[in-house]
C-alpha cells in the first residue's frame, strides 16, 4: 500500500518514501541487508511470503543496511518482529546511526529495545514497532539501520519482517530550499 498524507484544503499530497530496501525480504535474499547469523526464510512472515530470521542462542545475529541521508531530515521506523518457540525470548535492539562520507560516526538516530512483548508471543503472532528519530546531524550523508539479537544461551530465534525507515520525499510539498535572501529595503519614516 502506498502512503501519503493531505495537507489542507486538499492540496498536493506528501509523497513518503522509504529508504530501507527489501525490508520486506520479498526477493528472498538477504541483499542489500549485511547479517550475521541471519536468513531470509517463508517458515514465517508478517507480510506477503518472506521475514529475515536472526539465530537466537549463544552467538550474536544481527541485519544491517547503510541508507542515504541529509541534515535535517527525521525519519518514521517501522519493523514487525516475531519468534520462535522456546523458554527464554528473543531480545534485540534497533539502533540507527548516522555517518558523513567518510563513514565517520555523527550520531545516533535511534537506540530502542525490542518490546518485551516478544518474548510472551506463541504461534505466529507479531509485534510491531513505531519510532521516530532523532534529526540528522549537520554533515550526515548516510544511516546504518541495524537490528540485533543479545548472545544469550537458550534464546528464541527472532523473525523481523516489514522494515521501512519513511521520510517525506523531497520537494513532495511544491517547495524547494530556501532562496537567498534579498536585499535590504527602505528606511520607514520615524
Amino acid at each position: 500500500c502506498s502512503k501519503s498524507n493531505w495537507r489542507k484544503g486538499g492540496e498536493n499530497p506528501l509523497s513518503i518514501e522509504n529508504r530501507i530496501v527489501n525490508g520486506g525480504f520479498e526477493s528472498g535474499a538477504l541483499g542489500p541487508w549485511t547479517g550475521v547469523g541471519a536468513v531470509v526464510t517463508s517458515d514465517r512472515s508478517h507480510l506477503d511470503f518472506f521475514s529475515a530470521r536472526l539465530a537466537g542462542g549463544a552467538s550474536l545475529s544481527q541485519i544491517f543496511q547503510f541508507v542515504p541521508v541529509s541534515e535535517g531530515e527525521t525519519f518514521e521506523f517501522y519493523a514487525a518482529f516475531s519468534r520462535t518457540a522456546g523458554a527464554v525470548g528473543a531480545i534485540a535492539v534497533v539502533g540507527i546511526n548516522y555517518y558523513d562520507d567518510s563513514l565517520n560516526f555523527i550520531g545516533t538516530g535511534l537506540f530502542s529495545y525490542v518490546p518485551h512483548s516478544i518474548t510472551s508471543l506463541s504461534g505466529s503472532d507479531w509485534v510491531e514497532i513505531y519510532e521516530t528519530t532523532a534529526p540528522v546531524p549537520v554533515g550526515g550523508t548516510q544511516a546504518l539501520v541495524a537490528i540485533q539479537t543479545f548472545p544469550i544461551a537458550g534464546t528464541a530465534d527472532l523473525f523481523v519482517d516489514a522494515v521501512a525507515l519513511l521520510a517525506a520525499a523531497s520537494g513532495a510539498d511544491g517547495s524547494g530550499p530556501t532562496g537567498p535572501t534579498g536585499p535590504t529595503g527602505a528606511t520607514g519614516a520615524t
